[in-house]
């Protein structure tokens, strides 16, 4: 189908699925009406359940009761965190890192045998790996000594559809090979706090693997595999490199009992309590001064935040240090949404909760995934838009972010549809304004920025009055937008300093990973709040020498064009709307991105409909 694809320029598509109905029907003249119906692969998704079990024991761990949990991805979730947490354990004092396991290190767990505990193999993460994918519906690779050994080659580069989907040979140029350290369990001496849930303790340490991971173990115990030709019926990309997603002004979660990625806070020059230069994360809690010598009258104990900053104090970040050290390998880079490290936990009580909450009983794939892709959005600051789609040719599932805009090679620029007039393509097109309930809020807390309460703004600064920056009234001539103050806050309530200290003890506990001072599991919605809200405000507000808040702001468009059938498009491809199809403050600012791609034949007819968002031009 792809090589077809090519040789005709796209002008070609087909569906390659299964008949799961047909129904025929006799004719006065003689003759017979057929009719099949045909699933396509993509199609399949929203019938593979995840809390299938077939019985096996995949756990050879000694504290484990498999036989209590519902399915194989849940035994092999605790299978992963008994053996990570084993190492823990005081007959293992020693690292696999070297040297003594210390309070706040997020050790790193190889797929290989303890050296110190060679003779029991049971008990080796090597074997609980084995054990799991030996279970799986079908068989792509092992673990031993010397690390992982591919059997195939799709699972070799993570299913990258760009391998899947080859035309002329392999294109495996531009991939990396899944290496040792995608597999690998990360486990700290981080303890959680009693919240509840009954299985937690204030004793149960903090386990990880990589999302790229979980999602292979969804793949190998989620997906059905056709027996005639022992392939998955759907493939799951999940190699780090095909997905990137839009990360903030610092990059961090707030919630460990989610995920974690490395803290990266870089240098900014800003406007803070103490002057000159800082970095992204005093610009985000200001006016809290995270340098502060001493500490503020509502702070408990002794601690000052001088002692919690982390760009002074190297030693203070343990868990990004682990992670990013040689040992590790998954690298967050620009936003590798599979190199996160996701909790075990999370990931088991959300495939619990799931069920405990359906009648039936079952887990649908998508519905697990979209739950996991949702959690972790809200522990990184509700940056993302995690989009589950699938590839053109209906076999790949994928996830995008709606949020990330890759960036366009200027050479090749972009494609104008023609969408009006005798040169028009388009059968029809539409675009509208989107302002999301979130967006909304973020327009309100963008203004917030400049120092103000909402009870200090006017009605019309409310209503959007702002928007209409330079139209021309018949009446009243041209509007012209409340009068701005740039002026950052000189006073600020102790409750609102409080909220910011409680971020940022929340950031010093998840990363130094004091075994002294336990956090919750979920840190509540006020704090994921606060975070996710003081990110819209950093990007607005004066974060740079000589720059200053402007409120300009174009409400996004979602645009609709269906044009005659075309194959080839894929979702972050972008393109253009004449200008003279645009409103004025939108001329020459503005591409779309498409993000959704579908296909309709009808009596003979194929027509192909893009929906695409804007972005702005490079």
């Amino acid at each position: 189908v792809n090589a077809k694809k090519k040789t005709l320029e796209g002008n070609y598509e087909a569906l390659v699925g299964r008949v799961y109905n047909f129904d025929y029907n006799a004719n006065p003249d003689g003759s017979y009406n057929c009719k099949i119906k045909v699933m396509g692969a993509g199609a399949m998704v929203d019938s593979l359940r995840m809390n299938s079990k077939y019985g096996k024991n995949s756990d050879p761990t000694e504290d484990d009761t498999p036989n209590s949990n519902p399915s194989d991805l849940a035994n092999a979730l605790v299978s992963i965190k008994n053996s990570l947490k084993d190492i823990l354990k005081p007959k293992r004092t020693e690292s696999l890192l070297g040297g003594s396991l210390g309070a706040g290190e997020l050790l790193y767990i190889e797929n290989f045998n303890d050296p110190g505990e060679s003779s029991n193999k049971l008990n080796t993460y090597t074997n609980t790996l084995n054990s799991i994918y030996g279970m799986s519906n079908y068989f792509t690779f092992a673990f031993g000594d010397k690390g992982v050994s591919h059997q195939e080659t799709f699972s070799k580069f993570g299913n990258a559809h760009q391998l899947i989907n080859q035309i002329n040979g392999e294109d495996k140029d531009s991939l990396k090979v899944l290496t040792n350290s995608f597999y690998t369990g990360y486990v700290s001496s981080l303890k959680y706090e009693e919240t509840g849930w009954w299985f937690l303790s204030t004793s149960t340490p903090a386990t990880y693997i990589t999302l790229g991971h979980l999602f292979c173990l969804c793949q190998h115990l989620g997906v059905f595999v056709d027996t005639n030709s022992n392939t998955p019926s759907i493939y799951l990309d999940y190699h780090p490199d095909n997905t990137l997603i839009k990360t903030g002004p610092i990059e961090a979660s707030v919630d460990p009992s989610i995920c974690l990625i490395p803290f990266n806070d870089s240098p900014r020059v800003g406007i803070d309590s103490s002057g000159g230069n800082n970095t992204s994360s005093s610009n985000l809690l200001y006016p809290l001064d995270t340098k502060k010598t001493t500490t503020y009258k509502f702070q408990k104990g002794n601690k000052k935040n001088i002692d919690r900053y982390f760009p002074k104090n190297n030693e203070i970040d343990q868990t990004s240090k682990s992670i990013q050290s040689k040992f590790t390998g998954p690298d967050f880079g620009s936003g590798k949404l599979f190199n996160i490290l996701v909790n075990i936990d999370f990931a088991y009580n959300t495939l619990i909760s799931i069920q405990e909450s359906k009648k039936d009983k079952e887990v649908m794939l998508r519905d697990y995934l979209e739950k996991i892709l949702s959690g972790i959005n809200i522990a990184l600051g509700k940056n993302n838009s995690f989009k589950i789609v699938t590839d053109q040719s209906g076999m790949i599932l994928r996830v995008i972010d709606e949020n990330y805009v890759p960036k366009i090679d200027k050479k090749e620029g972009y494609i104008t549809l023609p969408s009006f007039g005798k040169k028009s393509i388009a059968y029809d097109y539409s675009y509208s304004s989107k302002i999301s309930k979130n967006l909304s809020a973020q327009i309100v807390i963008a203004s917030q920025s400049q120092g103000k309460n909402i009870k200090d703004f006017s009605e019309d600064a409310l209503t959007y009055f702002e928007l209409n920056g330079e139209v021309s009234d018949k009446f009243t001539g041209i509007i012209k937008p409340p009068v701005k103050d740039t002026v950052l806050p000189t006073e600020v309530t102790e409750k609102e300093l409080k909220n910011l200290q409680n971020l940022y003890d929340q950031f010093y506990k998840s990363y130094a990973i004091d075994s002294k001072d336990p956090i919750g599991k979920g840190v509540g919605a006020s704090l994921n709040n606060l975070y996710s809200d003081l990110q819209q405000k950093f990007k607005n507000r004066n974060c740079g020498e000589g720059k200053t808040f402007t409120g300009g702001i174009l409400i996004p468009l979602e645009m609709s064009i269906t044009i005659d059938g075309i194959s080839g498009i894929l979702p972050y491809n972008a393109f253009l709307l004449p200008d003279n199809r645009l409103p004025k403050r939108y001329r020459g600012k503005v591409a779309f991105i498409v993000f959704s791609i579908n296909h309709t034949f009808d009596k003979n007819q194929w027509k192909t409909t893009l929906r695409g968002q804007t972005i702005m031009k490079p």
